[in-house]
């Protein structure tokens, strides 16, 4: 039981740390990566853009950088069901152990690990996704004032 306790409270902690940054003063008309609440974005001049949302802002100036923003939008939606999967079986996992019996534990733990690596790739993806478009934007010459 205090396995469960413990578990319980990293997973508390980890899910109450928020990765942010804050806007730094960059050159007109350049793309900066940025970070809120663990989705990554960028800032455009001041202001900041969430990936979300990023598509529209730049599909206008270069094609290129959003196509990338396509697919750092498909990779970032497919890290966050990978991770909700995961953490149900990470927390169902204890559940099965104790009203099941031990035999129910590592598969329900391992399905959660999957998940959870899984996640973690499309994360990275995402990520490497967002670095290209910034990069694109910013060397497209179209974008340029």
């Amino acid at each position: 039981m205090p396995t469960v306790v413990s578990l319980a409270a990293i997973a508390l902690a980890l899910a109450s740390c928020t990765v942010e940054t804050r806007y730094v003063p960059r050159t007109p008309h350049r793309l900066a990566l940025g970070m809120r609440n663990r989705e990554p974005g960028f800032y455009l001049d001041g202001k900041f853009i969430k990936l979300s949302e990023a598509d529209v802002a730049l599909a206008a100036c270069s094609p290129s950088a959003s196509a990338d923003l396509t697919q750092a939008v498909i990779h970032q939606g497919s890290f966050q069901s990978n991770n909700i999967v995961g953490m149900v079986f990470n927390a169902v996992a204890p559940l099965a152990f104790v009203l099941a019996g031990p035999i129910y534990y590592p598969p329900a733990f391992g399905i959660g690990l999957f998940f959870g690596i899984r996640a973690d790739g499309k994360r990275q993806q995402s990520y490497a996704e967002v670095v290209d478009a910034i990069n694109r934007y910013n060397d497209d010459p179209r974008c340029a004032p």
